[in-house]
């Protein structure tokens, strides 16, 4: 059985954000600290930034993230 990324709709009510910035993610820190999940995959989650909705991290652990409450 393969696996392969679900992608949906993100839920705007769920505000995430990153505590780890590394495997190449460095260069997102430039951007508000808030994200929503669009994807999800085996532990690693797509994110969109909530406030430049055309700034997207394809995969990042879901270790390295935190919802907002």
């Amino acid at each position: 059985m393969l696996d392969y990324w679900t992608y949906f709709e993100p839920n705007q009510q769920e505000i995430y954000t990153i505590n780890t910035f590394d495997d190449g993610n460095k260069k997102y820190e430039v951007y508000e600290n808030k994200w929503l999940v669009f994807g999800i995959w085996r532990g690693k989650y797509a994110l969109v930034n909530r406030v430049v909705p055309s700034v997207k991290i394809n995969s990042i652990s879901q270790w390295k993230i935190s919802i907002i409450e």
